[in-house]
Protein backbone atom coordinates (compact mmCIF):
# COMPACT_ATOMS: atom_id res chain seq x y z
CA UNK A 1 0.00 0.00 0.00
CA UNK A 2 2.90 2.19 0.87
CA UNK A 3 4.40 1.54 -2.64
CA UNK A 4 1.48 2.45 -4.44
CA UNK A 5 1.22 5.43 -2.23
CA UNK A 6 4.70 6.86 -3.11
CA UNK A 7 4.18 5.89 -6.75
CA UNK A 8 1.59 8.77 -6.95
CA UNK A 9 3.29 10.72 -5.41
CA UNK A 10 6.20 10.36 -7.38
CA UNK A 11 3.74 10.92 -10.25
CA UNK A 12 2.01 14.29 -9.37
CA UNK A 13 5.86 15.66 -8.83
CA UNK A 14 6.69 14.81 -11.77
CA UNK A 15 3.50 16.23 -13.56
CA UNK A 16 4.02 19.41 -11.65
CA UNK A 17 7.46 20.02 -12.33
CA UNK A 18 6.17 19.41 -16.55
CA UNK A 19 3.58 21.56 -15.92
CA UNK A 20 5.66 24.20 -14.40
CA UNK A 21 8.02 24.07 -16.72
CA UNK A 22 5.75 24.24 -20.09
CA UNK A 23 4.25 27.24 -17.85
CA UNK A 24 7.46 28.81 -17.40
CA UNK A 25 8.61 28.42 -21.05
CA UNK A 26 5.87 29.65 -23.34
CA UNK A 27 6.60 33.25 -23.20
CA UNK A 28 4.69 35.95 -23.77
CA UNK A 29 3.01 38.18 -25.77
CA UNK A 30 4.71 39.38 -28.72
CA UNK A 31 7.79 36.78 -28.44
CA UNK A 32 9.03 35.07 -31.25
CA UNK A 33 8.43 31.56 -32.13
CA UNK A 34 9.03 29.23 -34.75
CA UNK A 35 6.44 28.66 -36.93
CA UNK A 36 5.42 26.53 -40.29
CA UNK A 37 6.59 28.81 -43.48
CA UNK A 38 10.51 29.23 -43.06
CA UNK A 39 9.51 32.87 -45.02
CA UNK A 40 7.96 33.63 -42.21
CA UNK A 41 8.06 35.77 -38.96
CA UNK A 42 6.14 34.43 -36.23
CA UNK A 43 5.11 35.56 -32.79
CA UNK A 44 2.65 34.62 -29.57
CA UNK A 45 -0.53 36.70 -29.93
CA UNK A 46 -2.43 37.76 -26.76
CA UNK A 47 -3.46 34.12 -26.28
CA UNK A 48 0.02 32.91 -26.27
CA UNK A 49 -0.36 30.99 -30.01
CA UNK A 50 2.01 30.87 -32.17
CA UNK A 51 1.03 33.00 -35.23
CA UNK A 52 1.89 34.86 -38.50
CA UNK A 53 2.88 38.31 -38.44
CA UNK A 54 4.80 39.17 -41.27
CA UNK A 55 6.75 37.63 -44.33
CA UNK A 56 10.80 38.33 -45.47
CA UNK A 57 11.28 40.60 -48.54
CA UNK A 58 9.75 39.49 -51.52
CA UNK A 59 7.21 37.82 -50.15
CA UNK A 60 3.63 39.46 -48.75
CA UNK A 61 1.57 37.80 -45.81
CA UNK A 62 -1.66 36.06 -46.89
CA UNK A 63 -3.99 34.88 -44.46
CA UNK A 64 -1.29 32.19 -42.86
CA UNK A 65 0.93 32.03 -45.68
CA UNK A 66 3.70 33.70 -47.37
CA UNK A 67 3.23 33.93 -51.15
CA UNK A 68 5.95 35.74 -53.89
CA UNK A 69 5.27 39.55 -53.99
CA UNK A 70 5.16 39.73 -58.18
CA UNK A 71 4.53 43.51 -58.21
CA UNK A 72 6.69 46.42 -59.65
CA UNK A 73 7.60 44.15 -63.05
CA UNK A 74 6.55 46.29 -66.02
CA UNK A 75 3.76 44.44 -68.28
CA UNK A 76 1.62 44.90 -70.94
CA UNK A 77 -1.79 44.47 -70.28
CA UNK A 78 -4.35 42.10 -71.69
CA UNK A 79 -6.86 43.79 -74.57
CA UNK A 80 -5.85 47.58 -75.90
CA UNK A 81 -3.49 49.49 -73.24
CA UNK A 82 -3.89 53.09 -72.66
CA UNK A 83 -1.47 54.88 -74.72
CA UNK A 84 -0.47 57.12 -71.39
CA UNK A 85 -0.55 54.45 -69.10
CA UNK A 86 2.34 52.66 -67.28
CA UNK A 87 1.65 49.39 -66.52
CA UNK A 88 3.04 47.40 -63.48
CA UNK A 89 2.06 43.75 -61.92
CA UNK A 90 0.98 43.65 -58.72
CA UNK A 91 1.86 41.05 -56.23
CA UNK A 92 -0.51 38.80 -57.14
CA UNK A 93 0.89 38.90 -60.62
CA UNK A 94 -2.20 40.55 -62.30
CA UNK A 95 -0.97 43.47 -64.77
CA UNK A 96 -2.88 46.72 -63.46
CA UNK A 97 -2.87 50.81 -64.52
CA UNK A 98 -0.01 51.97 -62.10
CA UNK A 99 0.59 55.44 -63.01
CA UNK A 100 0.18 58.09 -65.90
CA UNK A 101 2.20 60.26 -67.77
CA UNK A 102 2.64 63.47 -67.02
CA UNK A 103 -0.40 65.89 -67.70
CA UNK A 104 -2.60 62.78 -67.04
CA UNK A 105 -4.14 61.50 -64.36
CA UNK A 106 -5.48 57.84 -63.29
CA UNK A 107 -9.01 57.80 -62.97
CA UNK A 108 -10.02 53.64 -62.93
CA UNK A 109 -8.47 51.84 -66.05
CA UNK A 110 -7.84 54.51 -68.28
CA UNK A 111 -5.47 57.66 -68.18
CA UNK A 112 -7.40 61.30 -68.01
CA UNK A 113 -6.21 64.79 -68.88
CA UNK A 114 -5.33 66.50 -66.17
CA UNK A 115 -7.88 69.73 -66.14
CA UNK A 116 -5.75 72.90 -66.89
CA UNK A 117 -5.95 75.67 -64.83
CA UNK A 118 -4.21 78.97 -64.23
CA UNK A 119 -1.22 79.59 -60.97
CA UNK A 120 -2.80 80.65 -57.89
CA UNK A 121 -3.78 84.32 -58.39
CA UNK A 122 -2.70 87.41 -57.15
CA UNK A 123 -5.52 90.21 -56.06
CA UNK A 124 -5.44 93.96 -55.59
CA UNK A 125 -2.24 94.33 -58.39
CA UNK A 126 -1.90 94.66 -62.15
CA UNK A 127 1.34 95.28 -63.76
CA UNK A 128 0.65 97.92 -66.08
CA UNK A 129 -1.79 99.53 -68.87
CA UNK A 130 1.17 99.69 -71.55
CA UNK A 131 -0.02 98.07 -74.82
CA UNK A 132 3.57 98.02 -75.90
CA UNK A 133 4.82 95.53 -72.70
CA UNK A 134 1.74 93.47 -73.06
CA UNK A 135 -1.31 94.88 -72.24
CA UNK A 136 -4.54 93.83 -73.91
CA UNK A 137 -7.73 94.98 -73.05
CA UNK A 138 -10.82 93.76 -75.02
CA UNK A 139 -12.92 96.13 -73.45
CA UNK A 140 -15.89 97.20 -71.49
CA UNK A 141 -19.12 95.42 -71.44
CA UNK A 142 -20.85 98.18 -73.95
CA UNK A 143 -17.91 97.59 -76.27
CA UNK A 144 -18.34 94.92 -79.17
CA UNK A 145 -15.92 92.26 -78.78
CA UNK A 146 -15.53 92.35 -74.96
CA UNK A 147 -14.61 89.30 -72.83
CA UNK A 148 -17.28 88.79 -70.03
CA UNK A 149 -15.74 86.74 -66.97
CA UNK A 150 -17.31 85.66 -63.38
CA UNK A 151 -14.20 84.73 -62.08
CA UNK A 152 -10.64 84.81 -62.94
CA UNK A 153 -10.82 80.92 -64.04
CA UNK A 154 -13.33 82.00 -66.07
CA UNK A 155 -11.10 84.86 -68.03
CA UNK A 156 -8.57 82.07 -68.44
CA UNK A 157 -11.29 79.36 -70.06
CA UNK A 158 -11.64 82.63 -72.10
CA UNK A 159 -8.05 83.74 -73.06
CA UNK A 160 -7.81 84.38 -76.46
CA UNK A 161 -4.60 82.73 -78.10
CA UNK A 162 -1.16 83.65 -76.92
CA UNK A 163 -1.89 85.33 -73.50
CA UNK A 164 0.16 84.59 -70.64
CA UNK A 165 -1.58 86.56 -68.28
CA UNK A 166 -5.18 86.37 -67.72
CA UNK A 167 -6.66 89.16 -65.64
CA UNK A 168 -10.59 90.09 -63.95
CA UNK A 169 -12.36 92.67 -62.89
CA UNK A 170 -14.91 92.01 -60.20
CA UNK A 171 -19.04 92.96 -59.78
CA UNK A 172 -17.71 94.96 -57.10
CA UNK A 173 -16.00 97.04 -59.58
CA UNK A 174 -16.21 101.16 -59.55
CA UNK A 175 -16.63 101.38 -62.74
CA UNK A 176 -20.07 99.04 -63.92
CA UNK A 177 -19.25 98.97 -67.65
CA UNK A 178 -16.16 97.02 -66.86
CA UNK A 179 -17.52 94.83 -63.93
CA UNK A 180 -17.06 91.20 -64.78
CA UNK A 181 -15.05 91.43 -67.45
CA UNK A 182 -11.49 89.87 -68.72
CA UNK A 183 -8.14 91.77 -69.60
CA UNK A 184 -4.90 89.97 -70.53
CA UNK A 185 -1.10 90.67 -70.96
CA UNK A 186 0.48 88.67 -74.22
CA UNK A 187 4.27 88.60 -72.56
CA UNK A 188 5.76 87.90 -69.22
CA UNK A 189 6.46 90.72 -67.02
CA UNK A 190 9.38 91.83 -65.13
CA UNK A 191 8.93 91.16 -61.38
CA UNK A 192 6.19 91.59 -59.21
CA UNK A 193 3.31 93.52 -59.73
CA UNK A 194 3.21 97.01 -58.32
CA UNK A 195 0.16 98.82 -59.45
CA UNK A 196 -2.33 98.82 -56.98
CA UNK A 197 -5.96 98.25 -58.07
CA UNK A 198 -8.69 97.04 -56.33
CA UNK A 199 -11.32 94.13 -57.28
CA UNK A 200 -8.32 93.14 -60.02
CA UNK A 201 -7.43 89.69 -60.07
CA UNK A 202 -4.41 88.52 -62.31
CA UNK A 203 -2.81 84.89 -62.61
CA UNK A 204 -0.61 83.28 -65.07
CA UNK A 205 -1.78 80.91 -67.82
CA UNK A 206 0.82 78.51 -66.84
CA UNK A 207 0.35 77.29 -63.53
CA UNK A 208 3.79 76.51 -62.79
CA UNK A 209 4.28 79.86 -62.98
CA UNK A 210 4.74 82.92 -60.19
CA UNK A 211 2.56 85.91 -60.64
CA UNK A 212 4.70 87.76 -58.23
CA UNK A 213 7.67 86.73 -60.66
CA UNK A 214 6.17 88.08 -63.74
CA UNK A 215 4.81 84.65 -65.24
CA UNK A 216 8.52 84.22 -67.00
CA UNK A 217 12.23 83.37 -67.04
CA UNK A 218 14.11 84.67 -64.17
CA UNK A 219 15.64 87.71 -65.71
CA UNK A 220 17.09 91.33 -64.69
CA UNK A 221 16.25 94.45 -65.77
CA UNK A 222 17.20 97.87 -66.34
CA UNK A 223 20.98 96.72 -66.69
CA UNK A 224 23.29 94.76 -69.11
CA UNK A 225 26.69 93.90 -69.16
CA UNK A 226 28.04 96.10 -71.46
CA UNK A 227 28.27 96.57 -75.60
CA UNK A 228 32.13 95.87 -76.13
CA UNK A 229 33.54 92.69 -78.21
CA UNK A 230 35.76 91.21 -75.54
CA UNK A 231 32.16 90.68 -73.70
CA UNK A 232 30.58 88.72 -76.13
CA UNK A 233 28.27 91.45 -77.02
CA UNK A 234 26.07 89.93 -79.92
CA UNK A 235 23.46 92.49 -81.28
CA UNK A 236 21.37 91.06 -84.44
CA UNK A 237 20.24 95.05 -84.89
CA UNK A 238 17.53 97.12 -85.27
CA UNK A 239 14.14 96.37 -86.87
CA UNK A 240 13.53 95.32 -90.11
CA UNK A 241 16.66 92.88 -90.22
CA UNK A 242 16.91 92.47 -86.37
CA UNK A 243 15.79 89.49 -84.54
CA UNK A 244 12.66 90.25 -83.33
CA UNK A 245 10.35 89.51 -80.44
CA UNK A 246 7.90 90.53 -78.36
CA UNK A 247 9.17 88.84 -75.19
CA UNK A 248 12.50 87.53 -73.72
CA UNK A 249 11.27 83.68 -74.14
CA UNK A 250 10.67 84.53 -77.83
CA UNK A 251 14.08 85.73 -77.76
CA UNK A 252 15.77 82.58 -76.36
CA UNK A 253 13.62 80.52 -78.72
CA UNK A 254 15.70 82.50 -81.44
CA UNK A 255 19.23 82.81 -79.63
CA UNK A 256 21.69 81.90 -81.86
CA UNK A 257 23.61 78.25 -81.55
CA UNK A 258 26.93 79.85 -79.39
CA UNK A 259 24.10 82.45 -76.82
CA UNK A 260 25.04 82.03 -73.35
CA UNK A 261 23.12 85.34 -72.50
CA UNK A 262 20.11 86.40 -73.95
CA UNK A 263 18.53 89.92 -74.19
CA UNK A 264 15.25 91.51 -74.93
CA UNK A 265 14.86 95.24 -75.79
CA UNK A 266 10.50 95.97 -74.91
CA UNK A 267 8.17 97.83 -76.78
CA UNK A 268 8.10 101.03 -74.36
CA UNK A 269 11.97 101.32 -75.37
CA UNK A 270 13.12 104.87 -76.69
CA UNK A 271 14.02 104.25 -79.81
CA UNK A 272 11.36 102.61 -81.79
CA UNK A 273 13.85 100.60 -84.21
CA UNK A 274 15.34 98.77 -81.70
CA UNK A 275 11.70 98.08 -80.15
CA UNK A 276 11.14 94.72 -79.24
CA UNK A 277 14.14 93.33 -80.60
CA UNK A 278 16.93 90.73 -79.14
CA UNK A 279 20.39 90.91 -78.00
CA UNK A 280 23.04 88.31 -77.28
CA UNK A 281 26.43 87.37 -75.27
CA UNK A 282 28.08 84.62 -76.32
CA UNK A 283 30.36 83.87 -73.31
CA UNK A 284 29.25 83.81 -69.86
CA UNK A 285 29.89 87.09 -67.47
CA UNK A 286 31.29 87.77 -64.19
CA UNK A 287 28.28 87.98 -61.43
CA UNK A 288 24.97 90.15 -62.31
CA UNK A 289 24.77 92.68 -64.93
CA UNK A 290 25.95 96.89 -63.57
CA UNK A 291 25.40 98.66 -66.17
CA UNK A 292 22.62 100.80 -65.87
CA UNK A 293 20.60 101.65 -69.65
CA UNK A 294 18.27 103.68 -71.12
CA UNK A 295 15.38 101.28 -69.90
CA UNK A 296 13.12 98.59 -70.84
CA UNK A 297 16.36 96.10 -71.33
CA UNK A 298 15.85 92.19 -69.25
CA UNK A 299 18.48 89.42 -69.91
CA UNK A 300 18.50 86.15 -68.42
CA UNK A 301 20.61 83.02 -69.61
CA UNK A 302 19.93 80.57 -72.12
CA UNK A 303 20.33 77.55 -69.99
CA UNK A 304 17.57 77.70 -67.55
CA UNK A 305 19.65 76.25 -65.16
CA UNK A 306 22.03 78.95 -64.42
CA UNK A 307 21.53 82.31 -63.13
CA UNK A 308 21.87 85.39 -64.24
CA UNK A 309 22.93 86.94 -60.40
CA UNK A 310 26.14 84.76 -61.43
CA UNK A 311 26.48 85.84 -64.93
CA UNK A 312 24.94 82.29 -66.31
CA UNK A 313 28.34 81.06 -65.41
Amino acid sequence: MIEIVLLLACCCFIFIVVLAGWFLNRGEEGDECEGKDKKGKYVRDEDLKCVLKSCASGYYKSGKECLTDQSGVVCVPTGTPDPQGIYLKNRSNVCTLSSCATGYVVNGTTCNPVPSTHSTPLEGKIYNTDVRVGWVDPGAKSVEGHIGGTSIKDCYDKAPEGAVIAGWRSSEYADADYQDTCFYYNSSQSGEPGQVIANHTIACMDSTKDISKGCGVPRVSGTIYGTGADLGWSDPGPKPNGTLSNSLEGCIKSAPSDAVIVGHRDGAYASPEYQNTCFYYTQAQSGAPTQLVIGNHHVTCKDPSKTIASGCA
